[in-house]
Order: C-alpha cells, then sequence, then structure tokens
C-alpha cells in the first residue's frame, strides 16, 4: 500500500486474507502431492483468527514471515510482535479413514478444500480490485 492513501481495514482484511489463502493453497496443494505417502498426516491452515484480529483497535501492521532481522520502520511487523494479530496456525485434520498406511489425507475433501479456497481467493481478489478502482476514479475526479 501507499504512504500517500492509507489503507482502510477492509482493504488491510483482503490483503491479508489473499496472503493466507495463498499460503493455503499450498498447504492443501502438499496434501494432494502426499496422498499415497504412507503415515503422511493431512495439513490444514486456520487463520480465522487473524483475520478477526485484524479489525481489532491496536492492530497495526500484518504479520507476513518468520525471520531473526530487525525491521525497517515502515515495514509490515513480523509474526510475535506486539501487533494485535497472531500468526496462522498449521493444525493435522483429524483422521477420517482408516488405510493400512495410516495416511489421513481425503482427496475428495481436500479437492472441495481447494476449491472452495479459489472461489474465496476469486472473491476477495475481485473486492479489493474495485476498491483500488474506486480510488483511482476519485483521484482522477
Amino acid at each position: 500500500m501507499s504512504d500517500l492513501i492509507p489503507p482502510t481495514v477492509t482493504m488491510k482484511m483482503l490483503e491479508r486474507s489473499l496472503d493466507l489463502m495463498a499460503q493455503r493453497r499450498q498447504v492443501l496443494v502438499g496434501n494432494v502431492a502426499n496422498e499415497e505417502t504412507p503415515r503422511f498426516k493431512a495439513k490444514d491452515l486456520e487463520f480465522q483468527a487473524v483475520l478477526a484480529s485484524i479489525g481489532q483497535p491496536g492492530a497495526g501492521a500484518l504479520p507476513v514471515a518468520r525471520s531473526d532481522a530487525a525491521p525497517h520502520p515502515r515495514h509490515l511487523l513480523l509474526p510475535g510482535q506486539s501487533d494485535g494479530t497472531s500468526p496462522p496456525v498449521l493444525k493435522e485434520l483429524p483422521q477420517t479413514s482408516f488405510g493400512l498406511d495410516k495416511n489421513t489425507v481425503s482427496i475428495e475433501k481436500t479437492t472441495a478444500a481447494l476449491h472452495d479456497n479459489s472461489t474465496l481467493y476469486i472473491a476477495a481478489s475481485q473486492i479489493l480490485s474495485r476498491k483500488f478502482q474506486g480510488l483511482l476514479a476519485a483521484i482522477r475526479g
């Protein structure tokens, strides 16, 4: 975001949700890739708490990645800093099938989750795009 136009809470939430949905897609694609790996535990990214904390008072910048380096004052804060938001949680999904290989990936559920995630990503990107189009129209007068 530009320093000239301060982002609204909605814009921050949409930007962060796009980042989180991209991360979730990677986790879900990893599940699909390991569908036949013995003893692989299916995972998912739980980020509802992160999005809920963005709109809270005192939630300034948004977490993006872990690093030991000190951030530049104009950069986004890292997870674990006192910004009021929490990083997304990578959780193991409960076992739904009891195969001999002890793999917990359900390809049907994972494919459905990927579809839902893609639909939400497209919707969020279109809403954010329209916000920027509105700002551009306002600037052009």
